[in-house]
């Protein structure tokens, strides 16, 4: 005797078994963006209430927002480090860096348009500067201390290159095909 077919189920999107891991990825990815941003926004408004309130012209501000930027990048460092094993946390630490060096190299870029050449080439050169302090850090600590894989904060602070750089060799060598008009 012939058994009957199955029914092929219909696979909802929003079927619990298939996209659980997707939807806690994605939620604490946005509670990492809204703590780091409820951060600095908090600050931003003691910052700003305080200038009012003191008369200043933004020197607090600035203070507490740099203070904001600290502390959430603080807690978010700390919830990746509890979320991830200590095999990955390793490159984490050098990754949190690179990251941290190509945002501070965007908000740079607007600075240097409409200024002298002489002011430019300063503006450019401390920028850069800057930049490579910054990422000495993660290897000095990563040298003087156990917790962290030297190899693997180097990693880290090349992840973000990395990823831009195969984005650009995915498209030099798999070249997208444009749609040819249908011809009348």
């Amino acid at each position: 005797m012939q058994q009957p077919k199955k029914k092929k189920s219909k696979r909802l999107f929003l079927d619990v078994r298939h996209t659980r891991a997707w939807s806690e990825d994605l939620s604490f990815v946005m509670q990492l963006g809204l703590t780091m941003a409820g951060c600095i926004f908090f600050c931003f408004f003691i910052g700003k209430t305080l200038d009012s309130f003191l008369g200043t012209r933004g020197i607090f501000l600035t203070i507490f927002i740099f203070l904001g930027i600290i502390g959430g990048a603080n807690v978010v460092y700390r919830q990746i480090m509890e979320m991830v094993t200590p095999e990955q946390n390793k490159m984490v630490f050098g990754a949190l860096f690179s990251i941290l060096n190509f945002i501070l190299m965007g908000e740079t870029l607007p600075v240097r348009i409409n200024k002298t050449r002489n002011m430019t080439l300063i503006l450019a050169l401390g920028s850069i500067f800057f930049r490579y302090g910054l990422m000495a850090i993660p290897l000095i600590l990563a040298i003087k201390l156990d917790q962290f894989n030297l190899f693997a904060t180097i990693a880290g602070l090349f992840m973000v290159q990395a990823v831009i750089l195969g984005d650009h060799l995915k498209h030099f060598l798999i070249p997208v095909r444009k749609k040819q008009p249908q011809g009348d």
